[in-house]
């Protein structure tokens, strides 16, 4: 069968779409390994932001024991 019999254009359009499945499945799956990894930097930035913040109060309220 050639490319432009009924069977061979079916064939060739499911491989297309098959292909092209294949390239939006990797495409999505590194896009969220991308959000997964910035969701993770933006906590460990939020977490120092938190701990200056912490220090700051601690070091406003004077004598007081602030060990948790």
């Amino acid at each position: 069968m050639s490319y432009t019999d009924k069977f061979g254009e079916k064939a060739a359009v499911l491989e297309e779409q098959s292909s092209f499945s294949k390239v939006l499945d990797g495409a999505c799956e590194r896009l969220w390994d991308k959000k997964v990894e910035l969701s993770i930097r933006r906590i460990k930035q939020l977490d120092e932001y938190l701990i200056r913040m912490e220090q700051e109060l601690t070091a406003l309220i004077p004598g007081k024991d602030h060990e948790a």
